[in-house]
């Protein structure tokens, strides 16, 4: 028989073992849930690390951002102040210099001692006739002033050569096309396919347009346009010269510049020549140096389209397209050396959009902006816009166009163009809201 003093102990022994297993047991369970108490307590302060984390580095970066893109631009703006091109193959450039400098101060004497007029347009002796294939990409900069590398910039498009008489007996205003000279190349390997559309204004319907010359900045046109002027004042008529570029062959014209030569203040009974020079908009203008170009780039094309109602006064603007623009690159970039071509290649997060603004005398009356585009180089908007001039005098009425990105915060201009004041006749771009003529215009 089995002791009963040693049941018992074995049956103390057991529960005491059974004790110190459940104590164990909790003890375990009250560790684990402890930590995992804390872990949960622990968890939402690390997210809140890693939002302050990531908002600081935005907010480094932003920052850094507008930092550089000032830096660049004041240091463009300090170079477009300072510098000039001058093409070192061209002997009558520097020349050229003196001679708009010498216009500052209302005029100066050519070479056979005549009194020039203080019309800085008119030059009475041609330039010296360079050859066509050695232009090249301009290689020589040279400090002036900034009022000089403005005259350079809206003077060395060229000079054309015509002649203007008036046939009384006949009531017929003839205008002999001669020549043009040192026309700029479309790029630094690609000559001009020239022409030039004659109009006389202010009737934009009487235009001429001459034959297209391939390959030459110094094309020989020799033709004659015959203009009929019955019963009309001669001296309250206008002619303008359109200097166009066929455009080669991606067939898209653009002009080279305008010669606008009033014809008041002359005896045209006989047969006068006169020696021009092609500009692209009103020297007399003030601009920032900051929108300066040192050298004409290829910023892309507008489809536009300009139709006015005289009876409601009222201008409508319709925005088709734009082509071939780079948000990559806009107006505050450095020097764009020719030759040196970038891809266009588009933005995931810039837009594209255009701003049109209105004008009248240096007063702004209003301005529009179109839906955006984003992850295209070619935006097509087909938008309608209108303005009432019923106010306004149409002579002083003009449309500062701009295509601009908008990236993050900051919003920048890749391209623009200006349509009647101060650059021309906003008349000379309308048309019949029956028949209206989508025009493309090349963006600066």
């Amino acid at each position: 028989m089995v002791d009963k003093d040693e049941v018992s102990f074995r049956h103390e022994s057991s529960n005491k073992v059974y004790e110190t297993n459940y104590e164990l047991a909790t003890n375990a369970t009250a560790i684990i849930v402890g930590k995992k108490e804390d872990t949960e307590s622990a968890l939402p302060t690390v997210i809140v690390s890693l939002i302050l984390l990531a908002l600081l580095v935005n907010i480094v970066a932003i920052t850094t951002y507008y930092i550089y893109k000032m830096c660049k631009r004041r240091k463009e703006k300090k170079l477009r102040e300072e510098m000039v091109v001058v093409d070192g193959t061209n002997p009558d450039f520097e020349d050229h210099i003196v001679q708009s400098e010498a216009l500052l101060s209302g005029g100066y004497n050519t070479t056979d001692n005549e009194s020039m007029t203080s019309d800085p347009n008119i030059r009475r002796n041609p330039p010296k006739r360079t050859n066509s294939r050695s232009m090249s990409a301009p290689s020589l900069f040279r400090k002036v002033s900034r009022q000089a590398s403005l005259e350079a910039k809206y003077f060395d498009l060229g000079q054309l050569d015509f002649a203007v008489q008036h046939k009384v007996e006949e009531k017929q205003l003839e205008v002999y096309l001669i020549k043009a000279e040192r026309l700029t190349p479309r790029t630094s390997k690609e000559l001009r396919d020239p022409y030039v559309i004659v109009k006389l204004l202010p009737d934009i319907g009487r235009r001429k347009q001459s034959k297209i010359i391939l390959d030459d900045l110094h094309p020989d046109f020799d033709e004659m346009f015959t203009f009929d002027i019955d019963g009309e004042d001669i001296r309250t008529l206008t002619l303008k010269f359109h200097v166009m570029d066929a455009g080669g062959k991606r067939k898209r014209r653009q002009e080279i510049g305008h010669v606008t030569f009033p014809l008041a203040g002359n005896d045209w009974s006989v047969q006068q020549e006169f020696w021009m020079n092609i500009v692209k908009m009103d020297p007399r203008i003030k601009v920032k140096a900051s929108e300066v170009d040192v050298l004409e780039a290829d910023r892309g094309e507008m489809l536009l389209s300009l139709t006015h109602k005289p009876n409601s006064r009222v201008l409508t603007v319709v925005v088709e397209e734009v082509n071939n623009v780079d948000p990559e690159r806009d107006l505050s970039d450095p020097v764009f050396m020719p030759g040196r071509k970038k891809k266009h290649q588009a933005s995931s997060k810039a837009a594209l959009f255009v701003k049109i603004r209105m004008t009248e005398g240096s007063r702004k009356v209003k301005s529009v902006k179109t839906s955006q585009k984003v992850g295209t180089t070619n935006p097509k908007f087909k938008e309608t816009f209108t303005f009432d001039v019923s106010k306004c005098d149409l002579a002083e009425v003009g449309l500062k166009v701009m295509v601009k990105k908008k990236e993050l915060f900051l919003q920048d201009t890749l391209g623009r163009l200006v349509i009647g004041y101060p650059c021309g006749a906003l008349t000379e771009h309308l048309h019949s809201p029956d028949s209206p003529e989508p025009t493309w215009y090349r963006l600066e």
